[in-house]
């Protein structure tokens, strides 16, 4: 990931810190750094969660879902943290 998309990646794995989260609300908050007039969209976020997931930096948890389909939530790893702690010391 380069450029913006290490950006996003810094911004998912800082709000990532102190709790678990859904997609919805990772965008959420992520539309909300961005400031206004700025929207984050899905079909950006979700291919960068995935790829986050496939490179071990988060994890993907559905929560007991009761009817209807499950929300994925997710987790930072001990390697996800590593990466954060790494992205924030390159600048």
């Amino acid at each position: 990931m380069a450029g913006r998309g290490v950006a996003l990646e810094m911004a998912v794995l800082g709000l990532l810190q102190d709790a678990r989260l859904h997609g919805y609300e990772l965008r959420k908050q992520v539309t909300a750094l961005l400031g206004w007039g700025r929207v984050l969209s899905y079909g950006t976020l979700y291919p960068c969660l995935k790829a986050m997931a496939r490179n071990g930096y988060l994890q993907m948890e559905t929560p007991g879902a009761v009817g209807g389909r499950g929300r994925i939530a997710y987790t930072i790893t001990a390697a996800g943290r590593d990466r954060f702690a790494r992205l924030v010391s390159e600048g």
